[in-house]
């Protein structure tokens, strides 16, 4: 992917996949009910469930990922050596959010 600024980042997979549901839906529900989600309100949307219902008359999907084991620190890592500095913690970062791509696509570099 070309984020416009000469660095050429990737997805780690790519690839075309049928517009289907999975067997694992069928325990979604009681996953939901069982708090399983947390605090992640937008799990319980029940076009999660339902492909047709989120895009009706898809067929295939483009289906991309990233490697979440970004080379950075651990974001604790460095909260622990912002306290040698003298800053307080403020929290901490997931994996997910330090992959470079992620970071770029969002406009957050």
């Amino acid at each position: 992917m070309d984020c416009g600024d000469g660095a050429v980042d990737r997805f780690d997979l790519c690839g075309v996949a049928a517009a289907q549901d999975f067997p694992e839906l069928a325990n979604m529900r009681d996953w939901l009910e069982r708090g399983y989600a947390g605090e992640m309100k937008y799990l319980h949307d029940p076009r999660r469930a339902d492909l047709q219902a989120a895009m009706g008359g898809v067929q295939s999907m483009i289906v991309c990922a990233v490697n979440y084991s970004a080379p950075e620190k651990y974001s604790t890592e460095v909260a622990s050596e912002r306290v040698d500095e003298g800053e307080v913690p403020r929290g901490w970062i997931s994996r997910y959010a330090w992959a470079a791509i992620i970071t770029k696509y969002c406009g957050r570099n």
